[in-house]
């Protein structure tokens, strides 16, 4: 080749030479170029195999050609003046194109490595984030503005979308710019990751900061109706588990009044949650402070049937009825309904309660049950005169009575007192189902 470069007619013979073993001459000044640091012998290299490539009887694979070029340029770039890195291109390839744009990033290069990455092809996201990163550390206690800071990051990020604008955020944190950190956020095109800022924030931020990023926090959370993102956001506006003695509502009822209708979602989680975790007083709390006098009473409803002792729960279901009475506004009727429901719960507790303490050597007890569970039981144990009295008070109608009445009789195997009441007495139901009954068990 040199030989040629020269205008020597030699060249000719030293190609004829070689010719059965051009293919390998070719292979061996590529190789040659990778090993060389000088700049004018690379060049040399290559061109001669460019040369020698003409003369070849088959096209050579030339992609270990290109790779060549591209690692020997690439290497020589670095070997510059102000980089001053020795690198081989037997390093360049272990070390891998993108591994390299990282360590030019940590060198503090971000240019070159930016221009390498969109030279070769390669993902620069990563050099945009360290540069992000080294740009806040540096701007700390400089005279330069949030909006400043932020409109000169978006800047540069806006040819690489989905870079990570959360792991910015949370850099601008802990360089003390919370505001700064919140602007970045509202550019994150993952929601768990903006939340996870935000909430981390709020952990780490003054107590203005605080409440600003668990509103926050919050409000997208709602918006998001992820499961996961639900349960973790109310752990954190709760400073604990919904269940446990370190749960706080305070500042998270303070957040639900201030966006009731966006937040309503975590307001039904954690009443939910408190509900299933069977923590009535806090779940009474939380809608006494929200303001649902309904919702307090049937949460006292839902306490007093998880009361065993029969005058716990009647306690308790009297409280209810003091609390349905006190509702107001469109769902008046509804709570007066429930008024009336609970009144009578609490009469026919009453009434069980007494006869718990007339027949305590009973097989088991009154209290507890439902008032058809006691008139059958009543009638099964004898005490028809009982039932019929508590039937009257407890207002329930002659049908319906009736019907439990005959089929309690027939069940207990008190056919005679059965036929009785079939033949004294006048059935407001007719003797359809008395019959049936009898027919029922074979008589």
């Amino acid at each position: 080749h040199e030989c040629y470069e020269k205008g020597d007619f030699a060249a000719q013979e030293s190609l004829r030479y070689i010719k059965q073993h051009l293919a390998e001459a070719v292979a061996t000044c590529v190789d040659a170029a990778q090993h060389e640091f000088d700049p004018a012998k690379i060049k040399s290299r290559l061109e001669a195999a460019v040369f020698g490539r003409h003369f070849l009887k088959e096209p050579p694979d030339t992609a270990r050609f290109v790779e060549t070029c591209k690692n020997c340029r690439i290497c020589l770039q670095l070997r510059a003046s102000p980089y001053e890195i020795p690198i081989t291109v037997q390093q360049l390839e272990k070390l891998g194109v993108v591994g390299t744009i990282t360590r030019l990033a940590q060198r503090h290069h971000h240019l070159l490595a930016y221009r390498l990455g969109a030279w070769v092809g390669a993902p620069c996201d990563r050099v945009l984030f360290h540069w992000a990163c080294e740009r806040l550390r540096a701007a700390r206690g400089a005279p330069i503005t949030d909006q400043q800071l932020c409109a000169e990051i978006l800047d540069k990020f806006k040819d690489t979308p989905g870079v990570g604008f959360a792991e910015v955020a949370c850099v601008a944190a802990e360089m003390h710019r919370p505001h700064l950190a919140t602007m970045l956020v509202d550019h994150e095109p993952r929601t768990s990751a903006q939340i996870q800022v935000l909430l981390q924030l709020a952990r780490e931020g003054s107590d203005d900061s605080h409440y600003m990023m668990l509103r926050l926090a919050m409000e997208r959370t709602a918006q998001s109706w992820d499961p996961d993102l639900l349960n973790n956001t109310l752990t954190a506006a709760l400073g604990g588990d919904p269940c446990g003695r370190d749960a706080t509502l305070q500042t998270f009822v303070k957040l639900l009044q201030e966006g009731q209708h966006d937040m309503q979602v975590l307001d039904d989680l954690l009443a939910a949650t408190l509900a299933k975790g069977k923590q009535f007083d806090r779940c009474r709390s939380l809608h006494e402070q929200m303001g649902r006098s309904q919702v307090v009473a049937q949460t006292a409803v839902a306490q007093a049937l998880q009361k065993q002792e029969a005058d716990e729960r009647k306690r308790w279901l009297r409280v209810a009825r003091d609390m349905f009475k006190q509702a107001e506004g469109p769902a008046s009727l509804d709570a007066e309904f429930c008024a009336d429901a609970t009144a009578a719960e609490v009469e026919l507790l009453q009434a069980q309660i007494a006869l718990d303490e007339k027949w305590p050597s009973a097989t088991s007890r009154f209290s507890g049950r439902s008032l058809v569970d006691t008139l059958c039981r009543l009638i099964e144990v004898g005490e028809i005169l009982e039932a019929d009295n508590l039937h009257s008070k407890m207002k329930m109608s002659d049908r319906r009575y009736w019907r439990i009445k005959v089929r309690a009789l027939a069940d207990s195997g008190k056919f005679e007192d059965l036929n009785m009441l079939a033949t004294h007495r006048t059935s407001p139901i007719g003797y359809e189902p008395i019959v049936e009954a009898f027919l029922k068990h074979g008589r």
